[in-house]
């Protein structure tokens, strides 16, 4: 009769080193759960270390080149060598575009892995390494399923919509057929935008903005943080400036508010949309502090009034073709219908 042990002269080492490899698991347990709790930081983390390990395969590739017979493989090494290196520097230069090259990698990994745990799990002839490799295959299976869900989960957290929605923003399915329904805004077609730019774009197609100058700035241009620039895109009109993208510094300055108001009367504007979103939030430098420059803003306040607000947007019109309504139509609760402009005064 033949006895079957559980240990081999393999592992005896390792028996040795078991408080040490316990220690170990301890440590990755509790970088899991730190990593779970900042998942950006973790992500970007882990782009670093790609790249640092990219970095030095690299450059034991061009040294292993060295050290091959023959032009075909010294060549061969090198080049690899070379493409390794850059790649981990380009990590560095673009960690978020890494991170989204890399989650495309392992999704496609986590596919063929699917694929081959099934085919392997057919060719197995015993029972129990058959159980486990369908087990693995259907926890793979799972977490290929379950991404829609939990990003849709993450972002309805954040921007505190419903789950549904977010579930139909997810980039899986970012060209199904609920996403494509509103033709109103041509550019925009199975993308979405918030409530309140949709709102603020359909008004400016509607009412003689596509094709036109609109000025798109912040509430106030005496301290700036950050310009959204995209309702040029949706409502399909023209920057009236080559300062028209924002920033600290610069169009904070009297000089430059000066050249931005004459560019606006040589060739008149037909709309502004002043987004105050940002205008309470600082950094921690000489960004937060105000330049004490408001001639842009008086320029703007004397020569516009409101016609429509959505949220932290509001639309302004010319004083010449506006007048300023003691209530203004609002996106929330959102109308099935955009309001109509005000009557010119008589």
């Amino acid at each position: 009769m033949t006895t079957l042990t559980t240990t081999t002269p393999d592992i005896e080492p390792l028996r040795a080193k078991w408080g040490w490899i316990v220690a170990l698991g301890v440590v990755y347990f509790i970088v899991g759960l730190i990593a779970l709790g900042s998942v950006v930081t973790a992500t970007v983390a882990s782009v670093f270390v790609v790249g640092i390990m990219m970095i030095i395969a690299g450059v034991a590739e061009v040294i292993g080149a060295f050290q091959v017979k023959g032009w075909g493989k010294f060549v061969l090494w090198l080049a690899l060598g070379a493409l390794y290196i850059l790649a981990g520097f380009a990590t560095f230069q673009n960690p978020l575009l890494a991170a989204t090259v890399l989650t495309l990698m392992l999704g496609a990994a986590l596919v063929v892995s699917v694929i081959l745990v099934a085919a392997t799990a057919a060719r197995a002839h015993h029972a129990l390494w058959r159980r486990a490799l369908l087990v693995i295959g259907a926890l793979a299976c799972a977490g290929l399923v379950a991404k829609p869900f939990v990003s849709a989960g993450e972002r309805s957290a954040h921007s505190g919509g419903s789950a549904s929605e977010a579930l139909l923003s997810d980039r899986w399915i970012s060209q199904a057929a609920a996403l494509c329904k509103d033709a109103s805004l041509p550019r925009l077609q199975c993308l979405r935008l918030d409530r309140d730019r949709t709102t603020v774009a359909r008004y400016l197609l509607e009412h003689g903005g596509r094709g036109q100058r609109v000025y798109i700035g912040a509430g106030r241009h005496d301290r700036l943080l950050v310009n959204d620039v995209t309702l040029y895109f949706a409502a399909e009109a023209i920057a009236p400036t080559r300062w028209h993208d924002l920033h600290p510094g610069v169009q904070t300055t009297r000089e430059t508010q000066a050249e931005m108001i004459a560019e606006f009367e040589a060739r008149p504007l037909a709309f502004v949309v002043l987004n105050n979103e940002w205008d309470d939030r600082q950094e921690p430098n000489d960004s937060a502090r105000s330049s004490g420059v408001t001639l842009l803003d008086d320029w703007l306040r004397d020569r516009f009034r409101p016609v429509l607000k959505a949220g932290s947007l509001t639309v302004l019109a010319p004083a010449t073709t506006a007048v300023q309504a003691p209530q203004l139509p609002s996106a929330s609760p959102p109308s099935s219908t955009p309001p109509s402009p005000p009557a010119p005064p008589r």
